[in-house]
């Protein structure tokens, strides 16, 4: 018989496209209609827009580069004008600054979310200063309020490159209500896509009006003419910006989805700020009220080493992990901006994106998860031990390290009650040195005085069963991992059983990767589906 081979996991793609088949019907009628211009549908998609963002003043285009090149013109950035930007972005931010004859002046960032620094921008400000760029690394949003009051302070236009922030919210305002000028990509990858297109945002109905003439060549559309406005005058040069209705049809599609993508993004996040390692991965949050859009979950590991082996451990996993943008001021095209820019160092040398897309599965996050802590755990080269209950005192302590770990894993609302732990450990410490059919163990971190965890060896009807729990604030941070690799190491059967709730997917994402498969379902105590799992060692 020939030998089975085994099937190996598909790659979990860092980015997908989200494209419903719901937009395949309009489409088509678009298509065949005799009009695929700018016309009806980039109207109706316009104002869905609005209405999405609660704001009127919008202007479709045909990417989010030319939302930038345009919102630049809108402020009247002239050639020789200093715009004060990021270098840590795309490089599609600060090509346009370029495109218009500017000056970039680069202001630092937070070194531990990458966002713009409004202290260092004021720093840079000069009588040359026109504008300030900032953008919103990974779907989470800037401090407007400060960069506002900046633009107030010194007459300066704020432009808002929210290419990965469609959606995102600010202090309980929309992203698009807030900046002067606020730039969307609807680009292949983002969390909608018109297949290539953008959105300019503009904040005061005199910029929306001249931003609505130079996307279509300085032209007004609307006003009335003999003769296809052949005879219209032309007053200011403008650009071929303007979305076409085609695009248009697969935005309005893709917009009744939004809110359910931004969920899962979100949702996927927050799983990952929960479950991964916090001691070796610092999570960028802002210290600011924000609803983050989420297009990136960034990490940020100690050295640029760790970030390169992780990336390399990631895709040997089948992980798609990347930078997904470099610091601009690299390229030859910025080299005569170059400025020391501490805080961009040290997070372009740190950072790196991991999979938080709408199609990943509970099963994709949760390898996600269980690898990120796993890398953590050979990185840092954790030390743990088990200690096993001698005496009562040690006893007493599992009781209580046991009461919060069950109230976790049970989720259940009543706290139970130190005493009967206590009645429940003295009856279990006066069986160990006479029947021997439990072992209970104390988890610590070698060489700290305080436990961490507990775990359990148990034997009933000839078989091993295992069970332990971390403490709150030790948990996500690859400890189970070693928790239970040691009881499974210090338990004497062939055949090693446990039981996890249904749906904790995480601890069954953990079992799973120590050998331990699926057997039968069950309840517990409290009428929760568990999951048995079974090991053969």
């Amino acid at each position: 018989m020939a030998r089975e081979e085994r099937k190996l996991p598909k790659t979990i793609p860092l980015f997908t496209v989200n494209m419903p088949t719901e937009v395949d019907k309009p489409l088509l009628e678009v298509l065949h209609s005799g009009y695929i211009g700018q016309g009806k549908k980039v109207e109706e998609f316009e104002t869905a827009l609005g209405n999405f963002l609660e704001t009127k003043n919008v202007l479709t285009l045909n990417s989010g580069t030319s939302a930038l090149q345009l919102a630049l013109r809108l402020a009247n950035v002239n050639p020789g004008d200093e715009v004060i930007s990021t270098p840590m972005t795309c490089s599609a931010t600060n090509e346009p600054i370029l495109a218009c004859g500017g000056k970039i002046v680069w202001a630092d960032i937070n070194p531990k979310n990458g966002l713009i620094s409004p202290k260092d921008v004021e720093r840079k400000v000069t009588p040359k200063t026109k504008a300030i760029v900032c953008v919103d690394w990974g779907g989470s949003v800037c401090d407007l309020d400060e960069l506002m009051h900046l633009g107030d302070k010194y007459n300066l236009k704020i432009i808002e490159d929210a290419a990965h922030a469609f959606g995102a919210g600010y202090k309980g305002k929309m992203v698009g209500t807030i900046a002067d000028f606020t730039c969307f990509s609807f680009q292949a990858i983002k969390h909608i896509t018109t297949v290539d297109g953008g959105l300019l945002v503009t904040k005061n109905d005199k910029d929306y009006k001249r931003g609505k003439l130079l996307r279509w060549y300085g032209i007004d559309r609307e006003a009335t003419s003999k003769d296809s406005r052949i005879e219209q005058d032309i007053s200011e040069w403008g650009y071929k910006f303007h979305m076409n209705d085609v695009a248009a049809t697969i935005g309005l599609v893709q917009l009744g989805f939004i809110k359910a993508i931004l969920e899962k993004h979100q949702n996927n996040a927050e799983f990952y700020h929960q479950t991964i390692n916090h001691d070796f991965y610092t999570h960028p949050r802002t210290d600011w009220d924000q609803d983050s859009a989420f297009w990136l979950y960034t990490i940020l590991l100690p050295t640029r080493d760790k970030r390169d082996r992780f990336r390399d451990f990631m895709a040997e996993n089948m992980v798609m992990t990347s930078e997904v943008h470099s610091r601009n001021d690299i390229h030859a095209t910025f080299r005569e901006f170059v400025s020391d820019l501490p805080g961009v160092k040290y997070f372009s040398e740190r950072h790196i994106a991991i999979p938080v897309h709408a199609k990943l599965t509970t099963k994709d996050r949760n390898r996600i998860s269980v690898l990120s802590n796993e890398f953590a755990e050979k990185e840092n080269g954790q030390n743990v031990q088990l200690q096993e209950v001698a005496n009562l005192k040690d006893a007493l302590i599992m009781a209580r390290i046991r009461n919060e770990c069950r109230l976790f894993m049970t989720h259940d609302t009543r706290r139970i009650e130190l005493d009967s732990q206590r009645h429940w450990f003295e009856n279990i410490y006066k069986q160990l040195h006479s029947v021997r059919e439990m072992t209970c163990y104390l988890f610590y971190k070698t060489g700290n005085s305080n436990p961490i965890g507990y775990g359990v060896i148990k034997k009933s009807n000839e078989k091993y069963w295992l069970t332990g729990g971390l403490l709150k604030k030790d948990r996500g941070q690859g400890y189970g991992r070693k928790l239970f690799q040691l009881l499974i190491n210090n338990t004497p059967g062939k055949e090693i059983w446990l039981s996890v709730l249904e749906s904790n997917s995480v601890a069954s994402g953990l079992y799973e990767k120590l050998g331990f498969k699926p057997d039968s379902l069950g309840k517990n105590d409290i009428g929760k589906n568990l999951v048995v799992m079974r090991l053969q060692k």
